[in-house]
């Protein structure tokens, strides 16, 4: 089955879909907005704010798995703890809700979960 094709964001159009050896592109030519295959068409400002994103959980979870992966603690306390010491609601974290400001935080609060529980 075909993915839909987006829609601009800016002019509500459909954006136009090319065949490129890196994959399908979307571009909405009169607004400049592009993505790669189905994904949501943002401008170059988006992409790297998108990309940053991405990063900056990448390597939150790069910290935070190995408190539950190593059986320091269950999972679902080990997002409680994180929640926590982040100061934000538990229905908010989850690496794949965070704001990469947020997600930057992570390392140095799994740091502090870890002393904490190693002290304790």
């Amino acid at each position: 089955m075909a993915k839909p094709i987006p829609i601009c964001p800016r002019c509500g159009q459909p954006a136009t879909q090319t065949l490129t050896p890196k994959g399908r592109k979307s571009r909405c030519e009169p607004c400049g907005l592009w993505s790669n295959g189905s994904k949501p068409l943002r401008d170059e400002a988006g992409h790297q704010a998108h990309g940053a994103r991405v990063r900056a959980r990448q390597n939150a979870h790069r910290f935070f798995d190995p408190l539950w992966k190593e059986g320091l603690v269950d999972r679902e306390i080990a997002y409680t703890l994180l929640a926590q010491e982040l100061g934000i609601e538990r229905d908010a974290c989850h690496m794949s809700l965070m704001e990469a400001e947020i997600a930057r935080r992570v390392p140095r609060a799994v740091k502090a979960i870890r002393a904490s529980l190693l002290k304790g």
